[in-house]
């Protein structure tokens, strides 16, 4: 069968079956993460005192997956390695369309024992003509469809973002911190080792999913360099992609051997790779969500010319100097507009050059929408990044209640009616909640926000790159 054919199956189960989930794994954690899933869950453990507690579940259980009184789409696998050539011989009789093999102790560990199991299961899997993905896996996310790697993960929803990494964890965690930034997975898959099926398997899948729009990797090697290669020249033009490369260093190189038993090649190779395919390299998990969400939620940038809007004066300065060193330029503006912004600010005394310095303005709303649209019309102007403190939204609120509504509909009137890119900085602060609840109201509008202004001057470099290259 085809091998498009046969992940859309893994990834679209109707039946599901956990196979040696037990109540010390944090009270079944691999069974928890499935009570959402919307078609029909099985349990396959032949302990009969661990059968009582997954049957209290509400989820039925079977010493053997050949007891399985339907077809199954997927099963997710956590037993012993020594076992294991006999559990993929009763899924080859049940054809069972995917096993996703958490079960670790392969040719990763390095000893004997381990590299005799991993040429064992490399003879075994192709004879049996069974689909394994892994081992050492948390397998698939599919959150539209209730189908998880744990309990922690949401469901009941999708979004435009498919993820394919090497690590599980590492699928659980940009999972967890993308969706604290209003960003949702499409599909996920955490394929660790990579002994049969490699990212270009699960790229070339997600490059033709209808649901994604957008490419998430972290991965630590490769087999096959030139195919992924020519997948992300091929996919790039149509959906932006964003690579995360473990192993770039001699000692990440060591940690990603004994952990998913890749050879890491040199961050030189990977650099030319990810620029001549057009792809985004991230530097770490934040990078990655930090990228994905300006894809997401901005209009295509123009150019690297970026307009600022401050209350603050050091602030300005900071922003400033900030986005410049990334390579991102803060302009003069036109005498027109600076003719505009003179009848504004005549009164007031402020600063607005380029960063704009606000001051006292921002209270009466008498400059910040004006000043905005301004720079929304400049011609010398891409993106506006706008800066103003949460808790100052919140005190302000107290003395003008309307205030808040005001900010926040100024700048998602901006979003949707002149179509440049604009982002916020809230900038951190002692009141943890005044920070979560604007930044939540802000995304409700679908505009990023940030609190580091680095983070979000690198981000945004490399998403106009991305555009413009």
């Amino acid at each position: 069968m085809d091998k498009l054919k046969i992940l859309d199956r893994i990834f679209n189960p109707k039946t599901v079956a956990v196979v040696g989930d037990k109540l010390l794994n944090n009270n079944y954690m691999w069974l928890q993460g499935v009570k959402t899933f919307q078609g029909k869950v099985y349990s396959v453990n032949i302990d009969p005192k661990e059968a009582v507690g997954i049957e209290a579940l509400g989820i039925k259980n079977y010493p053997s997956i050949l007891d399985i009184p339907e077809p199954v789409d997927y099963a997710f696998v956590s037993i012993p390695r020594e076992v294991i050539p006999t559990f993929l011989r009763d899924c080859a009789k049940k054809k069972v369309g995917g096993v996703a093999l958490f079960t670790s102790g392969y040719g990763e560990t390095g000893s004997p024992e381990g590299r005799r199991l991993q040429e064992e299961l490399m003879k075994l899997v192709p004879e049996l003509g069974v689909t394994l993905i892994g081992p050492n896996c948390v397998g698939v996310f599919n959150p539209k469809i209730g189908l998880g790697n744990g309990p922690e993960l949401y469901h009941g929803t999708g979004g435009p973002v498919g993820f394919i990494s090497q690590s599980g964890r590492n699928l659980l965690d940009f999972a967890g911190l993308a969706y604290q930034h209003g960003i949702k997975i499409s599909k996920g898959i955490s394929y660790g080792n990579a002994y049969f099926y490699d990212s270009p398997d699960f790229l070339e899948y997600l490059a033709k999913d209808e649901e994604t729009r957008i490419i998430g990797i972290y991965i630590e090697g490769i087999k096959d360099g030139r195919r992924l290669f020519k997948l992300l020249q091929e996919t790039t033009p149509k959906k932006p992609i964003v690579i995360w490369k473990g192993g770039q260093t001699e000692a990440g190189a060591r940690a990603t051997s004994s952990h998913t038993g890749s050879l890491a090649e040199s961050s030189k190779v990977w650099q030319t790779v990810i620029r001549q395919s057009g792809a985004i390299e991230a530097d770490g998990i934040e990078e990655l969500v930090d990228i994905t969400k300006l894809l997401l939620c901005l209009p295509q940038p123009r150019g690297y010319r970026i307009g600022i809007i401050s209350m603050n004066g050091g602030q300005c300065v900071a922003m400033a100097d900030t986005f410049s060193r990334v390579g991102l330029e803060v302009p003069l503006l036109t005498e027109k507009s600076y003719q505009q912004l003179s009848e504004i600010f005549k009164a007031v005394g402020s600063s607005y050059k380029n960063p704009i310095d606000m001051g006292l303005p921002w209270y009466l709303l008498q400059a910040f929408k004006p000043a905005l649209e301004i720079l929304g019309c400049e011609e010398r102007i891409d993106t506006v990044v706008v800066e103003i403190p949460a808790l100052f939204i919140k005190m302000a609120q107290d003395i003008y209640p309307d205030f808040a509504n005001l900010i926040y509909g100024t700048i998602f009137d901006f979003e949707k009616t002149v179509g440049k890119p604009l982002l916020v900085m809230l900038p951190p602060s002692f009141h943890e909640e005044a920070e979560r609840e604007v930044r939540e109201r802000f995304l409700q509008g679908n505009i990023p926000t940030f609190s580091n202004y680095s983070r979000a001057a690198k981000a945004l470099k490399k998403v106009v790159d991305y555009y413009l290259h």
